[in-house]
């Protein structure tokens, strides 16, 4: 089965702003299955507020930046059918949270779920982002995806 990586770039959440940072949306031809959700928060000071992430499922909607998604095995040399995106600038529907948790503002976090979230065809898989802090915060964010 085919594996890839939706990796961002650093982008910028400005203070109180809830981003949907990178998107995932499945063909419509077939499922995905989301194997790792990774974020990275570049904060300042340790006594910094916690930012909220959280990862669910979207409508396949909103307006993001189009993202390649990379290959994770060397050997694999055909492109994604699903479509990678980042940094929302109309945020999608959520219909369901499945991750939720609050990150320090000088690290990250890697969750590998205990099997593999499926996301039906058509529909969409994001990270988010809330900053809590006063200032804006620069974020990484990686979904890893099978086919």
């Amino acid at each position: 089965m085919p594996t890839y990586a939706a990796q961002t770039s650093e982008i910028t959440v400005g203070n109180g702003v809830t981003a949907s940072v990178v998107h995932v949306v499945a063909a419509a031809k077939h499922p995905i299955r989301i194997s790792e959700i990774d974020i990275s928060i570049k904060g300042a000071a340790a006594t910094e507020e916690k930012g909220l992430v959280e990862a669910g499922f979207t409508d396949g909607a909103g307006t993001f930046s189009s993202l390649v998604a990379v290959p994770l095995n060397k050997d694999q040399t055909d492109d994604p059918d699903s479509t990678a995106e980042h940094t929302a600038t109309v945020e999608p529907a959520y219909s369901g949270i499945v991750f939720r948790e609050l990150i320090h503002n000088q690290g990250g976090y890697t969750w590998r779920p205990p099997a593999p979230i499926i996301v039906p065809a058509s529909t969409g898989f994001a990270i988010r982002f809330t900053n809590n802090h006063s200032t804006s915060r620069n974020v990484t964010a990686r979904l890893c995806f099978e086919e």
